[in-house]
């Protein structure tokens, strides 16, 4: 009898760091988060979408290239800086 084939998959989680600007006086901290988040997905997602455009004939989907996918934001930081006059 053979013995039993055996093989491995892994998946890996990188975090990126993407300095998405900043908002003045008015803009309150719950909406400074979600448009930083949004600014940050955006971006990847136009990378992501840019590097498969060349392989369209693969018939890879937008947010994917050669098994990396876009999976969202898990941690949004917002600073208050404040400006001395």
């Amino acid at each position: 009898m053979s013995e039993p084939r055996r093989s491995a998959v892994a998946t890996v989680t990188i975090t990126l760091e993407i300095d998405v600007g900043s908002w003045g006086p008015e803009c309150t901290i719950d909406q400074a988060a979600r448009q930083a988040k949004e600014e940050a997905l955006g971006r990847i997602k136009r990378i992501l979408m840019q590097s498969t455009q060349a392989d369209a004939d693969l018939h890879l989907k937008r947010d994917t290239l050669h098994g990396v996918r876009l999976v969202g934001a898990r941690k949004v930081e917002v600073s208050l800086v404040e400006a001395t006059p």
